[in-house]
């Protein structure tokens, strides 16, 4: 049986709302860590181009 994401907070006792806080904060760690390599090596439009493929990756894709 598969748990999802969000089942894991109670396999580790972890409260509730703790999680997604959680969640975030690692989320935003490594995008942070990834954005300053692409400063580092591209530049702005190393930044621009990370930020179009963060929110194309956003997006579901819908079948017309």
């Amino acid at each position: 049986m598969e748990r999802s994401l969000w089942s894991v907070h109670e396999t580790f006792d972890i409260p509730c709302r703790a999680f997604p806080s959680s969640m975030y904060d690692l989320g935003s760690s490594l995008a942070g860590t990834a954005v300053g390599y692409v400063w580092a090596h591209f530049h702005w439009s190393g930044v621009i181009a990370f930020i179009a493929v963060l929110l194309a990756l956003s997006y579901p894709l819908h079948p017309l």
